[in-house]
């Protein structure tokens, strides 16, 4: 009788450290997945010419050429006929959205909603212009918003990235950061007011940003204020467009 008690008692104490051993096993592989997943590279949703590695194509209307006037003198056989001379006027490009649209389509990133609006419009000069919104996704999740100009709804006047999780541009900004913490790693960004809302920008570059805060227009803005305010959103819009400042 005590050898069946002791044998019982030897059992429960191995199966409880067997079981602790496989606990502290999944712990341990739970705390390593946990860690890759925190040290994964956040993807890189755009860059200054592709939006999710598809780069960002451009229309060009062609030039128009004019020839030369008819002149009155005659011309000898051993003349050539006047050459057809360019207008001077250069070509115009644009941000195809009908283009951007069948390149997204290969990497899975389809329209998911298309609304007719009036919207806020860096080119637009009055509020109330009718824009085409066109929001995107991916595995049913919403990752961008293209808004059209208003003149055109196959022309980008510019693109919201909505899908903010662990994404980033390729500067390494992403919503959520500091105005400040935003301008240690772009050093050369400027602020802009534009119906109220504030911007982050540069020059030369096709990425800007939207801060959480608002103002009237025409008041003035301080540095220090733009500093504790934080990143709403990462827009592409195509420095080559009209200029964003009012």
């Amino acid at each position: 009788m005590k050898k069946i008690i002791y044998y019982a008692l030897l059992c429960v104490i191995v199966t409880s450290v067997d079981a602790c051993k496989s606990t502290t096993k999944n712990k341990g592989q739970a705390k390593a997945e946990n860690l890759t997943m925190d040290t994964l590279d956040p993807i890189i949703i755009v860059s200054e010419e592709a939006i999710y590695d598809v780069p960002v194509p451009k229309t060009t209307e062609k030039e128009v050429v004019k020839p030369e006037k008819n002149t009155t003198h005659k011309t000898s056989d051993t003349h050539k006929a006047p050459e057809k001379k360019s207008s001077g006027k250069l070509p115009t490009a644009k941000v195809s959205h009908k283009a951007l649209k069948h390149e997204l389509a290969k990497t899975n990133i389809t329209p998911a909603k298309t609304v007719d609006t009036a919207f806020f419009s860096f080119s637009a000069e009055r509020v109330n212009e009718v824009q085409t919104l066109t929001s995107y996704e991916k595995n049913g999740t919403e990752i961008l918003t293209i808004v059209s100009a208003p003149t055109d709804p196959d022309e980008i006047d510019y693109i919201v990235f909505t899908d903010k999780k662990n994404n980033t541009d390729v500067y390494g900004v992403k919503a959520g950061l500091t105005a400040k913490e935003v301008k240690n790693l772009r050093k050369d960004l400027k602020h802009f007011v534009k119906k109220g809302k504030i911007f982050l920008y540069t020059d030369d570059s096709n990425i800007l940003y939207e801060l959480d805060g608002v103002t009237s227009d025409g008041k003035p803005v301080t540095e220090d204020h733009i500093d504790d305010l934080e990143v709403s959103s990462i827009i592409w819009k195509d420095k080559a467009g009209k200029a964003m400042e009012e």
